[in-house]
């Protein structure tokens, strides 16, 4: 496996992995990019302060978000596009938020993790079995 020492790691691996129309659409913005670039600007203006010495052993990313107790400061949220990248991508993603206390927008949560169980049983959006 591949070493991973920052996003553009990632990148580069997505590239060679997923079909040329589906990484362009997904690594692109729309229209003129202007959001992409603010976005982007936005991040890398941001500088993480490394503390080396640093007794570590008792450190916890638990806080709260909006109220709630998470693990960590961290949410998900389904954009329709995962499934492109990966069969059942958002269903994944769900079962990973779930599986690691992170927060997924509770609606499409819960018709995500339906939506996989009627699969499991074999059934139509109608409760009907499939034949």
């Amino acid at each position: 496996m591949p070493v991973v020492t920052c996003i553009d790691d990632l990148r580069e691996m997505a590239k060679k992995r997923v079909a040329r129309a589906i990484f362009d659409y997904v690594d692109r913005g729309s229209y003129a990019e202007y959001t992409l670039r603010a976005n982007r600007a936005d991040l890398e203006s941001l500088a993480l302060r490394q503390r080396v010495g640093v007794d570590v052993d008792q450190r916890s990313t638990r806080t709260t978000m909006v109220g709630h107790e998470v693990a960590m400061p961290v949410a998900l949220a389904p954009v329709g596009l995962t499934g492109l990248n990966w069969a059942d991508g958002e269903i994944l993603a769900a079962r990973a938020a779930q599986r690691f206390g992170v927060p997924l927008h509770a609606l499409d949560h819960v018709h995500l993790l339906d939506r996989g169980r009627r699969r499991r049983r074999g059934r139509s959006r109608s409760g009907s079995s499939s034949t």
